[in-house]
């Protein structure tokens, strides 16, 4: 996955959440445009969510050669 195939899914209008696959065999849900960023060579997911705000209550910073696929979720 490149940096602009990752900017182009947060910036969807309208927002689709998706699900990142990992290697190790991992899912993380990206509900939200503001829970991953990405900064090459890693993305940046907010995991957990606050009941309140919906934002991410930890960080997870997962190298890209690590991303097995994404797929709408």
């Amino acid at each position: 996955m490149t940096s602009n195939e990752f900017r182009q899914l947060l910036s969807q209008k309208p927002f689709k959440p998706f699900c990142v696959r990992l290697t190790s065999g991992e899912q993380v849900e990206v509900r939200r445009p503001y829970q991953a960023a990405f900064f090459e060579p890693t993305a940046v997911f907010g995991i957990g969510a606050d009941s309140e705000s919906g934002q991410g209550l930890r960080m997870r910073i997962v190298p890209v050669q690590d991303i097995l696929s994404v797929e709408a979720a």
